[in-house]
């Protein structure tokens, strides 16, 4: 029992030592890590702080520990300060550097003399009265109400063409000609029918002697002249049917003294044009229906406008238009004189036409065109030439001038006509701008810009 207490007695002695050996190696420093970390700064001006470190080495230790502590949170901080203010002055530099390039890119400096020699015209900003037009896209086209369409209205077989695509031709011109029977059978009784009309006059008039004489009864002078009117129907109803197929009275008083086979139907030219289309040829068998020949006026066109939803309601019939084309280098004025009231649904638009005279025939139909719709007169007050817009970087600027430098400066443009543009911001009245060629200024930056790339 005593051995038993003993062996615990010495158990808790050295678990105790052991305990309070920890203790003091946690709160002891290494003396070469105190000597090391403070050996530069106490060897010149802090020796008597040593010696006071010396005599108070536990409370100097853990300020030492708090302090290093303090000072890595300090260095962290720093670091990430440092790379914030890195960071910034990146992107203070690549702004700076931004701005200075788009400076650089906007604005040059000509002097007065070299500016004149390339004919620089620089004018100052003022109000003006312009005409603003829309631009709309058109097609000339055929007027429909002056083209033909020729039918033979008979059947046949061609035995002679006389005009061709592109002829000019007068009404009444002969176009070709068919062999049909069925011209055979209408003259034929046509013919009959004129010889029983002029046998029944003959009847007639005698049977009204007869009766006026006394010498014959009322009733043959009657029957007599209702044979006359029927003739006299039958004979019309003939005639009418050569009259629908072309013939004129000209043509039903010839039929007995033509020379030609009474098969022979000539087709006639219904108005003065031009072949556009030509569908016969010669030995072909053609119905009735066929659409042999198409004729049209030229002198008179029209041009087709499209007109989109959002303008509709600035546009009206009677309204004055110019019609150009780039290809042909030409244009003309009109006016507005059909608005469909039907709006397409696929494209949203409305058409529209204008008559177009063509008497010289340089207008030709299918031929793109623009056709700018022309408002009333309006007061910009600030307008300037359109040649003295430009597009520089993706925006419209004019130049503004001031002594030797010359500035890009966007602008917002609004209404136009063919010269003027209004600027409905970035240009003052009594500015200086480059009015003509201002191209030249486009340039020169331009050249400054790859200089300053290299």
């Amino acid at each position: 029992m005593k051995i038993s207490k003993y062996i615990i007695l010495l158990v808790i002695a050295v678990g105790g030592t052991t305990l309070g050996w920890q203790i003091m190696q946690i709160e002891e420093p290494k003396p070469s890590s105190h000597n090391h970390g403070h050996a530069s700064h106490d060897s010149d001006e802090h020796s008597e702080e040593h010696s006071d470190h010396d005599n108070h080495g536990d409370e100097h230790d853990h300020q030492h520990a708090t302090n290093k502590l303090q000072h890595s949170n300090d260095d962290l901080d720093m670091s990430n300060m440092q790379m914030k203010d890195g960071h910034r002055h990146d992107d203070e530099q690549n702004h700076d550097e931004h701005e200075h390039e788009k400076a650089h890119t906007e604005k040059t400096r000509i002097n007065q003399d070299s500016a004149i020699n390339a004919g620089i015209v620089i004018a100052t900003a003022t109000g003006k009265e312009i005409q603003p037009k829309r631009l709309f896209p058109g097609e000339i086209a055929f007027n429909r109400n002056r083209v033909a369409h020729v039918v033979p209205r008979l059947s046949g077989v061609v035995v002679a063409v006389f005009k061709n695509e592109g002829d000019v031709i007068k009404k009444g011109e002969v176009l070709a000609a068919i062999d049909s029977r069925e011209l055979a059978s209408l003259k034929g009784n046509y013919m009959a029918n004129k010889k029983r009309l002029e046998l029944a006059k003959i009847t007639y008039q005698r049977e009204e002697k007869l009766w006026k004489d006394r010498k014959s009864a009322e009733q043959e002078f009657l029957n007599a002249k209702q044979v006359l009117r029927e003739s006299e129907i039958e004979l019309e109803v003939s005639a009418q049917q050569l009259r629908s197929i072309g013939f004129s009275e000209k043509l039903l008083a010839s039929i007995a003294k033509e020379k030609s086979p009474p098969t022979r139907l000539f087709i006639y030219a219904p108005q003065d044009g031009t072949v556009v289309n030509k569908h016969i040829t010669l030995g072909e068998s053609i119905g009735e229906n066929d659409n042999i020949y198409t004729i049209a006026d030229l002198t008179k066109l029209w041009g087709k406008i499209t007109i989109y939803a959002d303008d509709i309601s600035n546009i009206r019939k009677g309204q004055k238009v110019l019609v150009s084309s780039d290809a042909l280098n030409i244009e003309t004025e009109g006016d507005i004189d059909f608005i469909s009231s039907q709006i397409d649904e696929k494209s949203q638009s409305v058409a529209a036409r204008v008559n177009i005279p063509n008497p010289k025939g340089t207008w030709r139909p299918g031929l793109f065109v623009n056709v700018e719709v022309i408002f009333n007169h309006t007061h910009a007050k600030v307008a300037v030439p359109k040649s003295a817009i430009q597009t520089l970087e993706g925006e419209q600027v004019l130049f503004i001038v001031d002594h030797n430098d010359y500035k890009a400066a966007p602008v917002e443009l609004g209404l136009a006509d063919k010269h003027w543009v209004e600027v409905l911001s970035g240009l003052s009245v009594g500015q200086q701008f480059v009015a003509e060629n201002s191209y030249l200024i486009k340039a020169d930056i331009g050249k400054a810009n790859a200089t300053h790339d290299h």
